[in-house]
């Protein structure tokens, strides 16, 4: 079972770019550019700007954007405990088989972060690496 876990730390953060009602329904984390195309769930998205957002009303529901607005996505996410991840933003990716998929958000300052399900096709890909070293 070889995974790769591969962290890209975003320095931006996007406070003060929403207008006052987008920000009573949206939660900004982070804006990050991506120099890789990912999966998110079952959803491939291509290398560029992105936004992560969390609805007010829902934390658990996290928004993706791009920053050329042709990418939307709206995942459900699960909230994770953080150890020692909290010291800095940063983005996770899994890398199986040369593909990223994200699999977890850290915001500095929380001791917490967002965990997005595993997507079929990577869950997938790990047993048959799995299968293809042990066998």
């Amino acid at each position: 079972m070889k995974k790769k876990v591969f962290t890209l730390v975003c320095l931006a953060a996007t406070f003060g770019t929403l207008s006052l009602a987008a920000f009573a329904q949206i939660r900004p984390l982070v804006t990050a550019s991506i120099p890789f195309p990912f999966i998110v769930e079952k959803t491939q998205m291509p290398a560029g700007n992105y936004t992560f957002e969390r609805l007010q009303a829902n934390p658990g529901v996290l928004a993706i954007r791009s920053a050329d607005g042709t990418q939307k996505l709206i995942v459900l996410t699960e909230r994770v405990e953080a150890r020692g991840e909290g010291n800095e933003t940063n983005l996770v990716f899994d890398k199986i088989g040369g593909r990223y998929f994200l699999s977890r958000i850290w915001t500095v300052g929380n001791d917490w972060g967002l965990l997005i399900p595993e997507a079929k096709e990577e869950h997938q890909m790990v047993r048959v690496n799995a299968n293809h070293h042990n066998g």
